[in-house]
């Protein structure tokens, strides 16, 4: 306290608490690639409201067996000031791995010289070989991805709203491989620019359309087509609506409006009740008095007479 509690009170007192100060603290963590390509988070980290978090050091290059990843940048601001508990997730592009073959390894099947292996399809074809197969097709569909939307594909979204339109999609087979195979977004014809329209972030690849690009768009449904890398594409759909906050107000106002002339219509209308009967005696007292006044005129005239 600002004064001594335990010192006699010798006149009007007023004790005021006094406090020390700390900001408070928020879980901050990082969520990245590591060398062999798995996806890893930092223990958390408690930063103060207001300071910003320190980034860890993190693999620029991760090479896996089918993807080479290069380090993006992060998802957020790292240079932002941390305003609640946040997850930074490193973001990469990704190209196919290169692999180095062996001319020397038999199992090469790109060597046409290797004539010791029956798959070589380099080799030319001997007519007296029946298991020698011209017509062999390779399908490409084989190492296609299917790609699906989790959830509902068709959302509602309402002019005003400060959430974007949220989806999640998924592999159905290796779905780790999910958002490294995530190519982007188009509406329209029109593509969505990463960062500006909307964000994308690893588990297996959550997509949020921002409300700030949804406001620009007319009212009604508007189609999105997200691509792959190894798949077909797959179309959701906004459904974007009017704000409905001032219409609804401009109802009530008209509603009251409304009763409030109804209330003087129905006044109007009504016959006089109590609230005028002062008025009503009033007149006729005076009636009365006239009456008494003439009535007493004549009496005095015939005593004259």
């Amino acid at each position: 306290w600002d004064k001594d509690t335990a010192a006699a009170i010798q006149g009007k007192t007023e004790f005021t608490a006094t406090y020390s100060e700390a900001a408070t603290k928020y879980d901050v963590t990082f969520k990245y690639l590591d060398a062999e390509g798995v996806w890893q988070t930092t223990e958390a980290a408690q930063v103060a409201y207001g300071e910003k978090a320190t980034v860890p050091s993190i693999e620029e290059t991760v090479v896996t067996e089918k993807i080479t990843y290069s380090f993006t940048g992060w998802d957020k601001d790292t240079a932002a000031a941390i305003q609640g508990k946040t997850e930074f997730t490193a973001t990469y592009s990704e190209v196919a791995t290169e692999v180095q073959k062996d001319p020397d390894d038999p199992t090469n099947t790109d060597d046409p010289t290797n004539t010791d292996d029956p798959t070589n399809t380099d080799n030319p074809v001997t007519p007296d070989d029946p298991t020698q197969n011209e017509n062999t097709e390779v399908n490409p569909a084989q190492n296609r991805g299917v790609y699906i939307c989790i959830g509902s594909k068709n959302i509602d979204w309402t002019n005003g709203s400060t959430i974007g339109g949220k989806f999640t999609f998924k592999r159905t087979e290796d779905d780790q491989l999910t958002f490294s195979m995530f190519e982007g977004i188009s509406c329209g014809g029109d593509k969505l620019v990463n960062g500006q329209h909307y964000t994308a972030t690893a588990g297996s690849v959550n997509i949020e359309i921002k409300p700030e690009y949804l406001a620009t768009l007319a009212v009604g449904e508007h189609i999105f087509t997200i691509t792959f890398k190894d798949g077909d594409p797959v179309s959701v759909s906004v459904n974007v609506k009017p704000e409905q906050s001032t219409s609804n107000n401009d109802n009530k106002t008209d509603a009251k409006t409304d009763a409030k002339t109804d209330d003087k219509t129905e006044q109007s209308n009504n016959p006089t009740t109590a609230d005028s009967m002062p008025q009503i005696c009033f007149i006729l007292m005076l009636v009365m008095i006239a009456s008494s006044t003439a009535v007493l005129y004549r009496k005095r005239r015939r005593e004259e007479a």
